[in-house]
């Protein structure tokens, strides 16, 4: 059992496991999200599989909104092995439903990749730290950094910012071992607050953090949350 949870956390953290459902929240949500337990022991094998199907209709383990299990009924797949043309059709598939990703190389060319799994498979990089990097989360992963094709490099860039900062002011929440920028948030009153921490400022006024740095870095002009604000640098 150990074993069998042991490749399930494999295969999910290299980006390959069977079930697309599980791959992509497992992606989304991080490894820490998951816990692996026993939810019955059976000490008779022949209602293994019967025992294993009342679990998966029970919890709804296949169902499309919150079910994760790669089959609707229980049994081994050991052993099963996938025709080439089957396995040339399931990559067209996989193909065809993931999203473009501009792919930023060590040498610094670019290059649009149309499946950044199978991108990563080929060149041994770990799908799902790079999958962090797409989203902002990683500045970069050994010389490599991307973002999904839809999404402009000042909105990546933004991204990478506000968890720079985050990290920063978790390490160091007055700042004092990494300066940043002081700035003045003039309120529609005109009221002026001074401020160094974004994620600070952002929690104090209840507004999400990421538009906020989007505000203040100048990403979004005229947004609609912050209509009468304004910021000034102080230099």
């Amino acid at each position: 059992m150990r074993q069998r949870w042991s490749q399930h956390r494999h295969l999910l953290r290299s980006g390959r496991h069977h079930s697309p459902r599980l791959q992509r929240a497992w992606t989304r949500d991080g490894e820490k999200a998951f816990a692996f337990k026993v939810l019955e022991l059976v000490d008779r094998e022949d209602l293994l599989i019967t025992i294993e199907q009342a679990w998966i209709e029970f919890l709804g383990a296949y169902n499309k909104r919150g079910g994760y299990n790669a089959l609707p009924q229980a049994g081994r797949v050991t052993g099963y092995q996938h025709t080439e043309e089957t396995k040339a059709l399931l990559l067209k598939q996989n193909v065809a439903k993931a999203q473009a990703y501009i792919v930023t190389f060590p040498d610094g060319r670019e290059e649009e990749v149309q499946h950044l799994g199978q991108f990563c498979r080929e060149r041994e990089l770990h799908t799902s730290t790079m999958f962090q990097v797409g989203k902002g989360s990683k500045r970069t992963y050994k010389g490599y950094s991307c973002r999904l094709a839809t999404m402009s490099r000042e909105a990546w860039e933004s991204n990478v910012a506000l968890e720079e900062a985050r990290v920063v002011a978790k390490r160091d929440p007055n700042n004092r071992r990494f300066p940043t920028q002081r700035r003045v948030l003039i309120h529609p009153d005109g009221t002026r607050q001074e401020f160094v921490n974004i994620l600070k400022t952002a929690k104090s006024l209840g507004v999400p953090p990421r538009t906020f740095h989007a505000f203040v870095t100048g990403e979004y002009k005229t947004p609609v949350l912050f209509a009468g604000y304004a910021v000034q640098d102080i230099h």
